[in-house]
């Protein structure tokens, strides 16, 4: 027999107090209760951040269809109608937790395929990166030291943990555009002659710009 942890409550204000205190799976509400009806305390539970998310049921004796479609508008999960039937609301509450789960196991799998895709991503864009610095022993560990001090700049200037991500992966491949220029010409000693340096120049930009911006012809 299906059983559930009960808390009682006579007006929507004990439901509020008790809600700030207490975590709770599904709320079973009437419409008409003291001080302040179903539908205002529903839009304050919804409003007060922590319970926003949290399937509310109403009970109505109403039959008046414009009730059901206002609490459903605003996104209460089900009607009841009065006199209650006691095997018919377990069932349904029983239904409305299970979607409640798989949402929830849903969500947690998400999450979890996103972290697994981002960490292949670092290692992938940090693989790159190391092979960058590769081809020039002399600049050797300096993407992640661009990447590293960009961070710490985004960070001082107060951006979001997204854009501080990206601009971490955008840093790392800064000097993406060595790795279409010959050793030769990366790696030589001397100074670059007119046309080396011109040859650098066209293989960063071939390499870096045009696969966003194809129409750019480098002369």
């Amino acid at each position: 027999k299906d059983s559930y942890k009960l808390t009682l409550v006579k007006s929507g204000e004990q439901a509020l107090k008790f809600l700030s205190k207490n975590d709770v799976d599904l709320i079973l509400m009437d419409l008409i209760m003291p001080e302040m009806d179903g539908f205002e305390t529903y839009r304050r539970i919804r409003g007060n951040g922590k319970d926003e998310h949290v399937p509310v049921i109403f009970f109505t004796a109403d039959k008046a269809v414009e009730q059901e479609a206002e609490g459903l508008r605003l996104g209460a999960m089900d009607f009841i109608r009065k006199p209650i039937v006691p095997e018919v609301m377990l069932r349904r509450i029983e239904h409305i937790l299970e979607l409640e789960d798989l949402h929830k196991d849903l969500e947690n799998k998400v999450e979890e395929k996103t972290k697994q895709v981002k960490q292949l991503m670092f290692e992938t864009i940090t693989a790159i990166a190391g092979t960058i610095d590769a081809k020039d022993p002399y600049t050797k560990g300096h993407s992640e030291r661009v990447a590293e001090y960009s961070v710490k700049i985004a960070k001082e200037l107060g951006m979001d943990e997204k854009r501080v991500n990206e601009l971490s992966y955008i840093a790392l491949l800064h000097d993406i555009g060595k790795v279409g220029i010959p050793d030769a010409i990366l790696l030589k000693p001397d100074r670059l002659t007119d046309e080396e340096y011109a040859e650098m120049i066209e293989k960063i930009l071939s390499f870096e710009m045009k696969p966003l911006y194809p129409e750019i012809k480098v002369r």
